[in-house]
């Protein structure tokens, strides 16, 4: 089975290139969202998710 194109997993030991955004911060195209474990879904141009910014609810990952 294959999975989605936008789903990425991040081993731990990768963690420290990336920056977790903090409450209030607008989310952007490329961030990662935590689904669950070590994956993510990075976010394309045009998500609706885009629109949104990180609340205390969800983990979002910014490459640096």
């Amino acid at each position: 089975m294959k999975s989605a194109d936008n789903v990425v997993e991040i081993e731990e030991s990768e963690l420290k290139k990336y920056t977790k955004l903090k409450e209030g911060i607008k989310i952007e195209p490329n961030d990662c969202v935590h689904i669950y474990d070590n994956f993510y879904a990075k976010l394309s141009k045009g998500s609706i998710v885009c629109k949104e910014v990180v609340n205390k609810h969800n983990t979002i990952l910014r490459k640096k």
